[in-house]
């Protein structure tokens, strides 16, 4: 296979997800914003280039990383998504001027089911995304620059909460007292099912733009943070509201399931810690 994908944010996501398409033949370029990180790319196989995106500009060879690309995967990191509002969208926008330029033909966009603020129920892809907070806001905003790229195939994955073996909300939420909130449900993915899910959308014929990538499992957060805390020998979330049934929000990966692709890594923890 002669493809070239781009992985632009070869982090903690980005790069396993890289070394996965490079196992299914595709040729791969890779940036990083860290000039360390550089070596690790090239050793896994990895075309590196440094690419950091400021508000002033894109600093790197932004030119010679999209040359030549068949699809490129974004998958901004943090960095971008912190700092003034506004910033974000000041950043992409040199990054949607370059792709014009250089006639980028596919683009999956590596979104946040955040898009969906507080909106309850059950969510599929078909319902509106009404964001409560400026990261929110600033996410949709970009999703709807990325898809009126003229020319450009773009497709958008909203991810759930990504959790891994040594990346967990567990961590943050042990010990800490929760006014409310406990009977909701989560909405989590394991990274593997992530990466599932984005080498779905360039394997598959899909014809929408806008994914959910959730797990099926929703159980409330005061059971699963509690489950998962004491597997790690921490101390569990409390939370003070009342039990009840389970509640608020439910994300569905409706298009996925429908095309037969199904996310199967559980949320819970097989192994000690």
């Amino acid at each position: 296979m002669n493809k070239t994908i781009g992985v632009m944010g070869c982090g903690w996501l980005g790069l396993p997800l890289a070394e996965r398409l490079l196992e299914k033949g595709f040729m791969v370029k890779g940036s990083t914003t860290s000039e360390d990180k550089l070596q690790i790319l090239g050793e896994a196989g990895i075309q590196p280039f440094f690419l950091k995106a400021e508000t002033s500009g894109i600093e790197g060879d932004l030119t010679g990383f999209l040359n030549g690309l068949y699809c490129l995967i974004l998958n901004i990191p943090p960095g971008l998504r912190t700092g003034p509002s506004g910033s974000y969208l000041s950043k992409l926008s040199y990054l949607i001027k370059a792709f014009k330029h250089a006639g980028l033909p596919r683009l999956i966009y590596v979104s946040s089911t955040a898009v969906y603020g507080n909106t309850q129920g059950l969510i599929t892809e078909k319902v509106p995304a009404i964001p409560e907070d400026a990261k929110g806001r600033e996410l949709l905003e970009a999703e709807k620059l990325l898809l009126s790229l003229q020319g450009t195939h773009t497709q958008v994955l909203r991810l759930g909460g990504l959790i891994g073996q040594e990346r967990h909300p567990a961590y943050q939420l042990s010990g800490k007292k929760i006014r409310s909130g406990g009977n909701d449900a989560i909405n989590l993915i394991h990274r593997s099912d992530a990466i599932l899910a984005i080498l779905s959308l360039m394997e598959q014929p899909f014809e929408a733009s806008i994914f959910n990538a959730v797990s099926p499992e929703h159980p409330r957060k005061r059971d699963y943070y509690a489950t998962e805390a004491i597997k790690r020998g921490l101390k569990p979330p409390l939370y003070q509201d009342t039990p009840g049934p389970v509640s608020g929000k439910i994300i569905n990966s409706a298009i996925f399931g429908a095309a037969g692709i199904h996310f199967s890594k559980s949320l819970y923890s097989d192994e000690s810690f």
